[in-house]
């Protein structure tokens, strides 16, 4: 396994997941005693991970992926996985999945540091609605920059000049 740099605790705080960047798949743990639980193997490699969360009912693991590999959602109950990558996801940067499973906000590169949000149904792959383009401060740190609100709600991006632009979800609105 690489190096754990992405943990999440399951909504009623009885589980751990960790995975990392060289990981092939992410380990279960139960807390507070930190027993092994499960190993769930990606179907694909899937390269950087950029955010791991549990589904608000504690079914389901969802990691989000750096680049192609877009979202990958876990039945954690038996195990099966999904992938939710849009079409054209060959300039998305970094995605973000919302808790309620409803919407799939992704970065997408539009040259140097000029970026735009997409919002996408998952269920399709339809895109919902795209932002105004936006200039990052680093490309490298994208998946530092850009975060979703726990309610699924608001998307945030640090733009530069050191500001932070808030856009509605689905709609991507300032």
């Amino acid at each position: 396994p690489g190096t754990p740099n992405e943990l999440a605790v399951s909504v009623g705080g009885r589980l751990l997941a960790v995975t990392g960047r060289g990981d092939t798949g992410v380990s279960i743990l139960s807390l507070p005693d930190l027993e092994f639980r499960q190993r769930i193997r990606f179907p694909q490699v899937v390269g950087w991970i950029s955010g791991v969360f549990f589904s608000s009912d504690d079914s389901q693991l969802v990691v989000e992926c750096y680049g192609k590999a877009g979202i990958l959602k876990f039945d954690l109950q038996t195990g099966e996985s999904s992938a939710v990558a849009p079409d054209g996801f060959e300039n998305g940067r970094v995605t973000r999945l919302s808790r309620s499973g409803r919407h799939v906000v992704a970065m997408y590169n539009r040259g140097n540091l000029e970026h735009e949000l997409r919002c996408i149904d998952p269920s399709s792959g339809r895109t919902l609605a795209i932002s105004d383009v936006f200039a990052v401060p680093n490309g490298y740190m994208i998946d530092h920059e850009f975060r979703l609100s726990p309610d699924g709600s608001m998307a945030s991006v640090s733009v530069a000049g050191g500001r932070v632009k808030i856009f509605s979800i689905p709609e991507l609105k300032p």
